[in-house]
């Protein structure tokens, strides 16, 4: 441990984001929690603005805008355009178009950009799941939001994403229980509007089914970033085009123009050497962008 007038860095041995965060999450003195990837940036005030701002409006998170940079492109994501304060109708709502538009309205999707109440975390021992290396921001969230009404957005942006070299972090690569990850992330999801909105839960059925075809052809799609991944991930390809949920809810998955369509008919195949035909497609498409 190296010790700083301000702050304190911690070495831990196992290499796994979630871990480093319920570590961090532990030994915390402050009022807020801030997460940071290592390959993202702040602003010299993003700190100061947070916390200024949350004294005037008290929230128990209060998120914050971003920007996704890829070079010298930065675009903002999370479908918002003002500053709000979440009540129960603004929530359901905003987490009806995440189930249907998971890559636009990203608010509940990351960790970081954001300030939680520490003594929040802590009284109702809120953590990541460290089986999980995808999908856990998603799932932290969600516990989170079960334990509070008093959540903000202010629309200002604060953090820059970096998506440089994305493919080398550990959370890039797909483990082989990536389905069971998936199924996880929808339950919780279900259990959240179960919880909410419980007289309205068949009407977020067919979402929460879209998000589950719609969260697996994005991670075939990884997959075909490249050809050693193919190859490597054949058997978790093998898992995604047998497994019986998949397939039974390719039905409900909504085919908007900007989505892919190529891995979605290799899914509906049921054949994994035609899907492999549709990675390569994926493949070739990507490389030569």
């Amino acid at each position: 441990m190296y010790k700083f007038n301000n702050f304190k860095l911690f070495k831990i041995s196992k290499r796994n984001v979630s871990r480093a965060r319920n570590f961090g999450i532990r030994k915390s003195k402050g009022k807020y929690i801030f997460f940071l990837d290592s390959d993202d940036l702040i602003f010299e005030n993003t700190i100061n603005d947070l916390v200024n701002y949350n004294r005037k409006k008290n929230f128990n998170l209060l998120i914050s805008a971003h920007r996704q940079t890829t070079g010298s492109k930065r675009k903002k994501y999370d479908g918002l355009k003002k500053n709000c304060k979440f009540n129960k109708k603004n929530l359901i709502d905003y987490y009806k178009y995440f189930l249907k538009y998971p890559d636009i309205y990203t608010a509940f999707v990351h960790c970081w950009s954001r300030i939680y109440n520490r003594k929040i975390l802590l009284k109702y021992n809120i953590a990541f799941n460290e089986n999980l290396n995808n999908l856990e921001d998603v799932n932290f969230n969600l516990k989170f939001i079960n334990h509070t009404k008093k959540i903000g957005y202010l629309n200002q942006v604060t953090y820059l994403h970096s998506t440089e070299k994305i493919h080398l972090r550990s959370s890039f690569d797909i483990k082989s229980n990536i389905i069971k990850m998936i199924k996880v992330t929808k339950l919780n999801l279900k259990k959240f509007f179960l919880k909410i909105d419980k007289k309205n839960l068949n009407k977020y059925s067919s979402l929460l089914n879209h998000y589950l075809i719609w969260n697996a052809i994005s991670y075939v799609i990884r997959i075909s970033n490249n050809f050693s991944s193919i190859i490597k991930n054949l058997l978790i390809l093998k898992k995604i085009v047998y497994d019986v949920d998949i397939q039974n809810n390719l039905k409900h998955y909504i085919q908007f123009a900007q989505y892919d369509r190529i891995i979605y008919y290799g899914l509906k195949s049921k054949s994994l050497l035609f899907l492999l035909i549709c990675c390569y497609m994926k493949y070739f498409k990507l490389s030569t962008k």
